[in-house]
């Protein structure tokens, strides 16, 4: 998936006849106390916003308000879609869409899907979606988007409305998902190009405060922190090599050390979600830095050389704002392991590439371990410090501090921050591998969702 969220395609068209404004109507369908939007953007920067109404009965799902949308469209709506299982959770992958002869996406064909992404409120930032439509959980007031765009994330901005006249479509009785019956009422929204797409690693340094006791050389630049975390180090040079937890990234140009009493502050260009227990371990959030295995005479791991620093996440980075993560450090635990075949923890023939954005096993433990065991434990993923959210009770943050004590007697060092995504890859290899199925194909007809 790119770093991008549980991704799947949606396709749809409304008609109607031809006006001007200067603000989004949304295509409002339902009925309910309850009302969630869901936008979709689809190539050539076309945008439709659906304000779906239903009762919050406390399980309605991001695939309910699809349905919803299917069933009580006014024009001709269809989608097309699987349901798999992974991990013991069913959920649905949506291939395409059509409406009125207007179509996106192909039955099967991963390479044309959109990316999910989901807000909280309408009034907070998007972020990756940490699962699937079928167990995605709405309320009043949440926000799913679809984009088959690669640069951006669904945002309307001014928008034309465009009304091309009713179209009578025959009515046709089908199956009632997520609420009761109710009549649509039909914009089409088209609207100016959405921001620019959200990227996994931090993207703003906020504030630095060099501390008592830094690494000298490695205090000059704190941007180095933004963007990917490091995969050769040194590159250039002749100490460069491949990075591993044998290895870490050194060069001043990599990292940044905080020292004591010192700070550091990003954000995120997205909202970093609370992610569920059952997805990516709970953990929501990486912190590289160049902490390494001390290993034994026979190669093995006998110890993690750590440099810790206290994390601290906010939704808005304000003074006031900042909760602590207890009992996790940064530059701590699982060093980074940058390529998945290289022959030795100090060699540059990886070819490879380790996932930056999903977490160790929280259970692993390294020590006493090979450097093949540890690549085989981490399981793909680049390592990093695994952080939830969870304990600060923030569902969302886009802000991370790390701060350490002003008695600390070493400085903290730091590569980049990842948000967890977690990606359609396992859903895909299931897909994969169940490519030969039939199709499970719904097509939607009616002007209203009847009632059973």
């Amino acid at each position: 998936m790119s770093d991008r969220g549980f991704r799947a395609s949606v396709i749809c068209l409304v008609i109607a006849a031809f006006a001007t404004v200067s603000a989004a109507v949304p295509i409002e369908i339902g009925s309910g106390a309850s009302t969630s939007s869901v936008l979709i953007e689809f190539d050539g920067d076309r945008l439709f916003e659906f304000a779906v109404s239903y009762d919050d009965t406390g399980d309605v799902t991001g695939e309910d308000l699809l349905a919803i949308m299917a069933d009580d469209s006014a024009t001709d709506f269809e989608y097309l879609g699987r349901h798999f299982e992974f991990g013991g959770v069913s959920n649905l992958f949506i291939f395409g869409m059509s409406f009125a002869g207007i179509s996106q996406g192909i039955l099967d064909d991963f390479s044309s899907s959109p990316s999910y992404y989901l807000k909280p409120q309408a009034d907070q930032p998007w972020g990756f979606a940490p699962v699937g439509p079928s167990t995605r959980i709405v309320t009043d007031g949440t926000v799913d988007g679809w984009t088959f765009s690669e640069r951006a994330i669904p945002e309307p901005g001014a928008a034309t409305i465009l009304l091309l006249g009713a179209i009578a479509l025959g009515r046709r009785q089908r199956r009632r998902v997520g609420g009761g019956a109710a009549a649509a009422v039909i914009a089409v929204v088209l609207v100016t190009p959405p921001a620019e797409a959200a990227t996994p690693w931090a993207t703003e340094v906020q504030s630095f405060e060099v501390g008592a006791n830094p690494v000298d050389g490695y205090t000059d630049d704190p941007s180095v922190v933004l963007g990917e975390p490091t995969r050769f180090t040194a590159e250039g040079t002749p100490f460069g090599g491949q990075v591993s937890g044998f290895n870490p990234p050194f060069a001043t140009n990599e990292i940044l050390s905080i020292g004591a009493g010192g700070s550091l502050t990003v954000g995120f260009d997205h909202s970093v979600l609370d992610n569920p227990p059952d997805i990516q371990f709970g953990i929501d959030l990486l912190i590289f830095g160049n902490a390494l295995y001390q290993s034994n005479v026979d190669g093995t791991a006998l110890s993690v050389a750590a440099e810790p620093a206290r994390i601290e996440v906010s939704q808005t980075g304000a003074p006031g704002s900042w909760i602590e993560i207890p009992d996790v450090f940064a530059d701590d635990r699982f060093p980074t392991e940058a390529y998945l075949d290289a022959s030795g923890p100090f060699a540059s023939d990886g070819t490879t590439r380790s996932r930056f954005t999903i977490p160790v096993d929280p259970d692993f433990d390294p020590i006493g371990r090979t450097y093949r065991q540890i690549v085989n434990g981490y399981a793909g993923s680049g390592g990093g410090t695994g952080v939830d959210i969870g304990p600060s009770g923030l569902p969302w943050i886009r802000y991370v501090r790390l701060t350490q004590n002003p008695l600390d007697d070493h400085s903290t060092e730091v590569d980049a921050f990842a948000d967890v995504v977690p990606e359609p890859s396992a859903v895909s290899l299931v897909t994969a591998a169940m490519i030969f199925m039939l199709a499970s194909r719904r097509r939607i007809d009616a002007f209203e969702l009847q009632a059973d």
